[in-house]
């Protein structure tokens, strides 16, 4: 005995909209030539089939070894047996959907028959105003989806000519209204796998199993309180204990050795099911960092660098939220300094003072700690009252322009400096912005890509000076005792009066790596005759859609503009000293920008102009 199926649809088409508002898709994933050889199996594939689009298949109506109806469990319509003016819901919607299977006494086994191929499987709800391009789609045989992607691929070639109108819409909805739409949300943010909004209700649903009953009082539901936090507590520790002493005997490799020990095992299995993508050469050439990006864990083609270059998965690669295995408070970086070492200093020094001398230190201190209490004053000048006052014309601004190590430039506004920039960067230069030029333009431009006003140049020298200093061996190491004491010189300038002589102007690659080291960002220097890519040293590298830029054009050999790069720019080859200094936590940096590096080098050697020389 065999058996043989259809589709049926009870419900017209038309009716399908006006009365119960729902729409059906019209591919049909029921259509098979697969035999069955028994009706449990028959049964079994189309339950399957129908869970894997969300849905359950039940059965209608059965005669035993003639013929099964099977329906979807949203069909029907609820009718309450009890009238009450609340509205209890139901899941029941009228779906339409049916599949007929009858018997064919002439062969062993289950067939389905192809026949009417209107099968109504997928129902979404949708709105009046969606009615017209669903049918469409719907008689068409293509899905709502890849016709909204289609739509929006030719939008975007007929607004070709605004270019402000597609950024304007991403602006506008994407950005702003970004929490609204869930899936993007949880693909671009840092959510370590919490991208559920029904923790509560699953914590409640935990005491209710303590609890056996709806009914208790207020002691009773504190102490299961107490007992569901204490197992979670018991089952944290296990876990981390784990963590901390096993070594799973798939990480035991060289891939693995700074992670084992260090790293939960739950983001070592995350890690693990990414390696297992490096092989595959589709998956890593179309990564996405997704895993970077929400996990903060190293993604499958960061992986396949490490793999390259020879060396196991740095400890740094990994967010500090897996490496954490104990209880102890988290301390926040940026309360990482204190002062208790120095105040211990200060309490030894002030008890070797004699009376006075402890005073004096005291009121020392009241000055620091409160300097707008403290009774110092600014000191009084006796005023010269003889003779008339003097008639001398006092010096202007313009006179001082004029001295021998001063900078003498044009105070006209900056007009055009595309052509002073390379050609491969013309396409992507959205603005450029002038600066004061007065010998500090170089940290005005930079005060202007950090956002600030460019008369804030003299905070980005003082915060460098600071950087020199604290780090100062490391830079020691670098540039030399030499090349220390000349950068410090040239940073040493807070004259707001005069512009800065020649020796106090930005030079690089000194000051350009402070910078990027300082601020934690990507400075480009972009310039005709070689544009270089500094990175910072020591930081480990945040989200990739949380790096910040700044872009420097050097130009009439002596003056810096900022320049405002669009998206997708080659990205000028970065300088030699982050590749001998960078810590290992700063290797990340660069993963994201490898393409776009490679494309910036081969733009350059096509512009390469080559001259034959003969040498006899």
């Amino acid at each position: 005995m065999s058996w043989m199926g259809h589709f049926q649809v009870n419900v017209d088409e038309n009716e399908i909209y006006d009365q119960h508002n729902y729409i059906c898709n019209g591919e049909s994933v029921f259509e098979t030539d697969k035999v069955f050889s028994s009706r449990e199996e028959l049964l079994d594939w189309v339950r399957k089939t129908g869970f894997s689009l969300g849905y359950v298949i039940v059965i209608k109506t059965s005669k035993s070894n003639e013929s099964v109806t099977l329906q979807c469990d949203r069909s029907g319509i609820s009718v309450s047996k009890k009238k009450s003016t609340k509205n209890t819901g139901s899941k029941k919607c009228g779906c339409p959907f049916e599949l007929v299977f009858s018997s064919r006494e002439e062969l062993l086994d289950w067939v389905r028959k192809t026949g009417f191929s209107l099968g109504y499987v997928i129902v979404i709800k949708t709105s009046k105003s969606n009615e017209s391009v669903t049918l469409q789609c719907d008689r068409s045989g293509i899905s709502v989806k890849e016709a909204y992607a289609h739509n929006l691929e030719q939008l975007t070639e007929i607004m070709a000519d605004s270019p402000g109108v597609i950024p304007y819409l991403n602006k506008t909805w994407l950005i702003r209204h970004k929490e609204l739409f869930v899936v993007a949300w949880t693909k671009r943010y840092m959510h370590f796998g919490n991208h559920t909004t029904s923790r509560v209700e699953s914590q409640h649903a935990k005491l209710k199993l303590y609890l056996d009953s709806s009914q208790s009082d207020l002691e009773r539901v504190v102490s299961y309180i107490h007992e569901v936090v204490k197992s979670q507590f018991t089952g944290i520790k296990a876990s981390i204990q784990e963590s901390r002493m096993v070594i799973r005997h798939r990480y035991d490799m060289p891939h693995f050795q700074n992670l084992n020990r260090f790293v939960s095992l739950y983001a070592l299995d995350i890690i693990f099911y990414e390696f297992q993508k490096c092989e595959d050469v589709e998956i890593y050439e179309n990564c996405g960092c997704q895993l970077r990006t929400s996990y903060g864990l190293p993604c499958s083609h960061e992986q396949a660098m490490y793999l390259y270059q020879g060396q196991p998965i740095p400890l740094d690669a990994v967010d500090t939220f897996w490496r954490k295995l104990d209880f102890s408070p988290c301390i926040s970086l940026d309360d990482d300094l204190d002062c208790n070492a120095e105040l211990e200093e200060l309490d030894a020094e002030f008890k070797k003072q004699s009376r006075a001398g402890k005073k004096s230190f005291l009121r020392k201190m009241k000055e620091i700690a409160t300097p707008s209490k403290t009774s110092v004053g600014d000191p009084t000048t006796q005023k010269t009252t003889r003779g008339c006052p003097s008639c001398k014309k006092k010096p202007i601004l313009s006179r001082l322009y004029k001295h021998k190590n001063r900078l003498d430039l044009p105070a006209h506004q900056f007009q055009n400096h595309l052509n002073l920039f390379p050609k491969m960067f013309h396409a992507f230069i959205d603005r450029v912005r002038d600066v004061k030029p007065d010998g500090n333009c170089g940290f005005r431009a930079v005060a202007v890509g950090l956002r600030l006003h460019e008369d804030e140049w003299p905070t980005i020298r003082y915060r460098l000076l600071q950087e020199l200093e604290m780090h100062r061996q490391q830079y020691v190491t670098m540039f030399g005792i030499d090349g220390c004491d000349r950068v410090q010189n040239r940073l040493d300038f807070f004259n707001i009066d005069e512009p800065a002589p020649i020796d106090n102007w930005m030079s690089m690659p000194e000051i350009g790596i402070l910078i990027a080291s300082h601020f934690n960002l990507i400075l480009h220097t972009i310039t005709n005759s070689g544009s270089q890519t500094y990175l910072p040293l020591r930081s480990s590298p945040p989200p990739w859609y949380q790096h910040t830029f700044i872009s420097l054009g050097f130009v009439n050999n002596g003056h810096y503009v900022n320049i405002l790069l669009k998206e997708g720019y080659p990205v000028p080859t970065v300088t030699q000293h982050w590749f001998y200094f960078k810590s290992e936590c700063a290797t990340a940096w660069i993963t994201p920008y490898m393409e776009r590096i490679n494309n910036y080098t081969q733009l350059l050697n096509l512009n390469r102009t080559f001259q034959n020389v003969n040498i006899n």
